[in-house]
């Protein structure tokens, strides 16, 4: 909590060196990509009279939920799920983490590896996203077959999530914050929402008529919209 505190004075003041005489607010990511989908990329009329829920799968997931007129519902940062580790797990490593790896980018290294396909293919990690992407879209059947199948697990895990929140903030849709990156793009998050769909499917705690949305190489375009948005509206959440 110390580190966190001290890293609050510290961000501002670095702004304030290198921008003399301009006002600067610290803006949680996940709320200001949030804010860019709801504003700016026709999250307000797909929710209707539902929450958004947003979603990037970075390096840590970067999570928010909106209300109808555009506000974070009370209590929503206090999710378990939410949960970002803000030390070093080694003295090497780095200092922002996430355990929630099936949210982030990894996820689709941990369903490769407990499908075994990390094993198969001899892969890494860090390999996983351009190779099975790679596969989802090449010309070989069987291969997008079994990529494909390693995404959809990702959506399962994006189904238990909207469900948690659905209990308490019932959802008119999900939006995915799509990245170049990541090779977050049509093919994968088709695959994605497929996974979604057949978890949800005879389980009707998992919100299946929300609207499944993804919001192409918007990954890091959201984050600074939404942040000068955030700002100039005055918001330090």
């Amino acid at each position: 909590r110390g580190e966190l505190d001290r890293m609050a004075t510290a961000v501002p003041e670095a702004a304030a060196q290198a921008f003399p005489g301009r006002p600067a607010v610290l803006v949680n990511d996940g709320r200001a990509q949030a804010l860019f989908a709801f504003h700016f990329a026709g999250g307000k009329a797909a929710a209707g009279d539902g929450h958004l829920l947003t979603l990037r799968l970075g390096a840590c997931p970067c999570v928010h939920c909106l209300d109808a007129d555009g506000d974070s519902p009370p209590g929503f940062d206090e999710y378990g799920w939410l949960a970002i580790r803000a030390c070093p797990s080694r003295p090497d490593g780095p200092l922002f983490s996430t355990p929630r790896h099936p949210l982030s980018h990894y996820g689709l290294a941990a369903a490769a590896h407990e499908l075994g396909l990390l094993a198969r293919y001899g892969l890494g990690i860090e390999d996983a996203i351009p190779f099975f992407h790679a596969r989802l879209v090449g010309d070989a059947p069987e291969a997008a077959r079994e990529a494909a199948g390693v995404y959809r697990i990702l959506g399962a895990h994006l189904a238990m999530l909207a469900a948690e929140v659905h209990a308490h903030r019932p959802l008119g849709a999900l939006m995915v914050m799509g990245s170049q990156a990541n090779r977050l793009d049509g093919p994968a998050f088709a695959a994605i929402s497929d996974g979604y769909a057949a978890f949800a499917a005879g389980r009707p705690l998992v919100p299946a008529k929300a609207r499944r949305i993804l919001i192409e190489e918007a990954s890091v375009e959201a984050g600074l919209v939404g942040a000068a948005f955030a700002a100039l509206a005055g918001d330090q959440a």
